[in-house]
């Protein structure tokens, strides 16, 4: 990745799975002479740097959030160089695409999908256990 690039929007992107099932994530990052590419988390590569239509892989993306303040851009710019070094990977439920891409634009790590299925195996349990006691 060219570390001298001066992008001047980076953006969450998702796409649905391949697997049909939740959604993956990627930032999009676009240079000052409109191009454009895409760096995600994957479980068995790590971080990398694709073209926008290797990411789509033929479904439609969406732009979660966007960036444009050249402030905000380079923090994330930063951001995303540091994790460039950072040894390990993909973890499902503590550092997966949605995690990388939320920590890139904002610094905060979060998974709303991981959130979600927390609390939803939550609501099951407690659903669980109290018709159990009856």
């Amino acid at each position: 990745m060219n570390w001298n690039l001066r992008p001047r929007v980076m953006a969450l992107v998702s796409r649905t799975k391949l697997s049909g099932l939740g959604r993956h994530f990627g930032v999009l990052v676009i240079d000052g002479s409109g191009g454009s590419f895409v760096v995600d988390l994957q479980p068995d590569v790590g971080m990398r740097a694709v073209s926008v239509d290797r990411f789509e892989q033929g479904r439609p993306m969406l732009m979660e959030s966007k960036l444009t303040d050249s402030t905000a851009v380079g923090r994330a710019w930063q951001r995303l160089r540091r994790l460039s070094t950072r040894p390990g990977g993909f973890d499902l439920l503590q550092w997966n695409c949605e995690h990388f891409g939320r920590f890139v634009l904002s610094g905060t790590r979060e998974s709303r999908q991981i959130k979600g299925l927390t609390l939803t195996a939550a609501v099951i349990a407690l659903v669980w256990l109290v018709a159990g006691r009856r």
